[in-house]
């Protein structure tokens, strides 16, 4: 190859996508093409997934070093962020590391050495509340409901509506007959 050989570059590739995907002239260029594929970004995608998951890459003589660090410090009262202060020239791992190790109770020391674990109740995860489809809706508003009621003025409208108190406590079922101005509550 010649010295002062420079690949000519496609100035589509250097502004976004980064990709050949839509040029028009894809099929006659011949500079290098760069296609994307979401077959294999999706596969790229899962296998950095499934590592992520695989659990710790550490090897069996670091994750010895990192316990003999850590656990007679833990073992002697000493807090995870009290040692990695003190060490921070001779720490093996970073402190979220340690923290991981030690909770998953792959060190010799546990949870229970650390000085103040016990008096932390667990953290409670976050309420996974119920997302609701906002498609669902449409059609169904208070001013839909004003408008077809008067569309429709001798059409016979019963409301029904339930009142809920506190979980497990009492429910109020209502109804509500428009056409004679009569609510019924159980």
């Amino acid at each position: 190859m010649c010295p002062d050989f420079k690949e000519e570059v496609c100035p589509q590739l250097s502004v976004p996508p980064y990709v050949c995907n839509g040029c028009p002239n894809r099929h006659r260029c011949t500079l290098k093409k760069r296609i994307y594929s979401a077959k294999s970004a999706n596969d790229s995608y899962e296998k950095t997934l499934h590592e992520a998951r695989e659990g710790f890459n550490i090897s069996d003589a670091e994750l010895a070093d990192i316990d003999s660090f850590f656990s007679p410090l833990i073992k002697q009262g000493q807090s995870l962020y009290h040692i990695i202060r003190n060490n921070r020239d001779t720490v093996p791992c970073s402190e979220s590391t340690a923290r991981r190790l030690l909770l998953s109770g792959i060190l010799e020391a546990r949870k229970i050495d650390l000085p103040r674990a016990v008096r932390f109740k667990k953290r409670k995860g976050k309420r996974n509340n119920m997302k609701v489809d906002k498609k669902c809706r449409e059609g169904r508003t208070y001013n839909d409901f004003l408008s077809f009621s008067e569309k429709h003025p001798d059409m016979l409208i019963t409301e029904i509506d339930s009142v809920v108190g506190t979980t497990g406590g009492k429910v109020l079922l209502t109804v509500i007959l428009r056409n004679c101005n009569f609510m019924l509550a159980f």
